[in-house]
C-alpha cells in the first residue's frame, strides 16, 4: 500500500477534471474521457478499483510497475502518463488522450 502512496500523490480528481464518457472497459478498470479545468485539454483517465487490485497482489504489483515505467518514458510512440490520483476506492491514471 505504501508503494501506491508514493506513486499517487494527488487525491481529489473531481476538483481537477470534468468526466464526460467511458472510452473503454477492462477486467477491473474503465477509461474515461475527461477535461482538465486548468488547461481545457482532454485526457484519457484510467480508473482502477483498489479492492480488486489489493485482492490480487500480482495485479497490484503490475500496476505499480506500469506507473513507474510510464512515468520514466519519454517517447512519441508511447502514450504519456501525466499524473496519478488515489481515492478511497480507486486509482486514477491521467494519460494522454489520442482521438480515434
Amino acid at each position: 500500500m505504501n508503494a501506491l502512496k508514493k506513486c499517487c500523490l494527488l487525491n481529489n480528481i473531481k476538483n481537477d477534471f470534468k468526466f464526460f464518457k467511458v472510452l473503454g472497459v477492462g477486467t477491473f478498470s474503465k477509461v474515461f474521457l475527461a477535461e482538465k479545468f486548468l488547461d481545457n485539454k482532454f485526457y484519457a483517465i484510467k480508473s482502477l478499483k483498489k479492492k480488486e487490485l489489493l485482492d490480487n497482489i500480482k495485479d497490484f504489483h503490475s500496476v505499480i510497475t506500469e506507473i513507474s515505467i510510464l512515468k520514466k518514458l519519454k517517447n512519441p510512440h508511447i502514450i504519456k502518463l501525466y499524473e496519478c490520483y488515489e481515492s478511497p476506492n480507486y486509482v486514477f491514471l491521467v494519460m494522454q488522450y489520442l482521438k480515434g
